[in-house]
C-alpha cells in the first residue's frame, strides 16, 4: 500500500472518470428522483450514527479499509470524511447482486486475514492490514485465490475515492476548491519586455 500521495489527485479524477471504474460508483437517479446529498454524511435527525446495509463489523471493516486508502496526513482521512457512511447509504440503495458482490469481498478480507494473521481485518495492526492489502492492490497479481480480493480492493477503492472526493473534506480541504469564479476585466499581460510586442512579427 502507498501512503496518502499515492492517491494522487490525478490518479482520483481517473478513478471517477473511468469507465471501468464508473460501473461501481453511486448512480445519479432519473428525472424526478432525488439525488444523493453532498457532502457525504448522509443527514440523521438525533443520536449517534447507525448502518443500515453494513452490521457493527462490516463497518468497522469498511472505515479502516477506507482509511487505509485516503489516511489522515496534514488534512483529514477518509475516516473523518465520513466515507463509511457514504458507502453505507449508496449500498443500501444497490440491487441485491451488487450488494452481495461487496459482502463477499468483505468476507474474502476476513477470511485471507484469519489465513495470515489468526485475526480478522479490522483487528490487525495497521502494519499488517498494509502487508494484506499490498497484495491485492497489485494489478500483476494474478494468483486464483485473490481474484476475490483483487476485484474488491477496486470496488472498495472506487467507492472511497468518490465518496471522499465529492465530501466536504476532500473538496474543500484536500482538493481546496474555492467555487466558481469568474473575472470582471482582462488586463492582459503585465510585463515590461511585452508591451511593444508586434503580433505581425
Amino acid at each position: 500500500m502507498r501512503g496518502r500521495k499515492g492517491i494522487t489527485r490525478r490518479e482520483a479524477t481517473k478513478i471517477l472518470a473511468s469507465a471501468a471504474g464508473a460501473p461501481l460508483l453511486p448512480q445519479l437517479p432519473s428525472s424526478g428522483a432525488r439525488p444523493h446529498h453532498l457532502p457525504v454524511s448522509p443527514s440523521r435527525k438525533t443520536g449517534p450514527w447507525v448502518p443500515k446495509f453494513f452490521n457493527a463489523h462490516q463497518n468497522e471493516t469498511v472505515t479502516a479499509l477506507a482509511e487505509l486508502i485516503i489516511p489522515q496526513t496534514e488534512t483529514p482521512g477518509a475516516k473523518a470524511a465520513k466515507v463509511n457512511e457514504f458507502i453505507d447509504l449508496v449500498l443500501g440503495e444497490e440491487n441485491p447482486k451488487v450488494q452481495q458482490e461487496f459482502l463477499r469481498g468483505l468476507d474474502w478480507i476476513d477470511l485471507k486475514s484469519k489465513r495470515l494473521f489468526s485475526l480478522r481485518f479490522a483487528e490487525l495492526k495497521p502494519e499488517q492490514q498494509k502487508t494484506l492489502l499490498d497484495g491485492i492492490a497489485d494489478d500483476a497479481n494474478t494468483e486464483a485465490e485473490d481474484q476475490v480480493g483483487v476485484s474488491f480492493f477496486k470496488n472498495v477503492k472506487a467507492r472511497t475515492v468518490f465518496a471522499f472526493y465529492t465530501s466536504e473534506i476532500g473538496i474543500h480541504q484536500e482538493l481546496q476548491y474555492k467555487g466558481l469564479d469568474y473575472l470582471t476585466e482582462f488586463p492582459g499581460c503585465s510585463h515590461p519586455e511585452h508591451s511593444d510586442w508586434d503580433p505581425k512579427t
